[in-house]
């Protein structure tokens, strides 16, 4: 009789601890669902930059995310980011960006902005005079 009941609160806090668990991960990723992939999937990338030149040291990459928040973009950026060498800048309005003074080399600039025709050929005066 006592092996049942030993049994049996065993059984309870196994429960108990996988469905603990179980939340933890449902609170922690619930609003990002990307969040989980990013931590699986940045060691790797981290790695894959540091045993494959992707670009060559001429090239020079300048990229623009331009989307609204939370569908992704803050990982697109960081991904390419790490992918590309790349400095990161996020903002949220053109008005916040200092274009006199972006950084000369790789960059990757997220802002959650309406793609509107002057912020588009501010971006590509950008890409051609630098």
């Amino acid at each position: 009789m006592v092996y049942v009941k030993m049994f049996t609160a065993f059984r309870r806090y196994c429960h108990f601890v996988v469905s603990s668990i179980r939340k933890e991960f449902r609170t922690r990723y619930a609003r990002a669902r990307l969040e989980f992939f990013w931590s699986v999937q940045h060691p790797l990338a981290v790695l894959f930059r540091r045993s494959y030149q992707v670009i060559d040291a001429k090239d020079r990459v300048r990229i623009a995310v331009v989307s609204t928040p939370r569908c992704g973009n803050t990982w697109l950026r960081m991904m390419l980011a790490i992918c590309y060498d790349a400095e990161q800048i996020a903002r949220h309005t053109p008005k916040e960006v200092d274009w006199a003074n972006l950084p000369s080399g790789n960059l990757i600039l997220q802002i959650h902005w309406r793609p509107t025709n002057d912020f588009v050929d501010k971006l590509k005066t950008l890409t051609a005079s630098k």
